[in-house]
């Protein structure tokens, strides 16, 4: 049993965080630049970043009708993940996020 859990607390997976900022050039640089020192506080290792562009929003969030879509995939341990969004939270850019565990099978 101890040895399981401690396999666990060792063991890296692969997440992928998809986050909505504000539109305006300059607050989406701001909200990137700061997810990204969030991600690296955590000591996540970044594999793939991807910008998805502006689109139009399905509904208002935070009284914006576009966003700025971009996407990261990285390493991480689980434990990280809570700290992770709790960060993410308060960055004021960012309209939305959602980090989803990747299957690398």
């Amino acid at each position: 049993m101890v040895r399981q859990a401690e396999k666990r607390r060792k063991t890296v997976r692969t997440y992928e965080l998809v986050c909505v900022f504000r539109s305006e050039q300059e607050l989406y640089t701001q909200g990137k630049q700061k997810t990204v020192e969030v991600l690296n506080k955590h000591e996540t290792q970044i594999q793939k970043e991807e910008d998805m562009g502006e689109r139009q929003l399905a509904y208002q969030i935070k009284k914006q009708t576009r966003g700025h879509y971009y996407v990261w995939v990285f390493n991480a341990k689980p434990e990280i993940i809570s700290k992770l969004e709790h960060d993410l939270k308060y960055i004021p850019e960012v309209l939305r996020f959602l980090v989803t565990r990747v299957d690398t099978k």
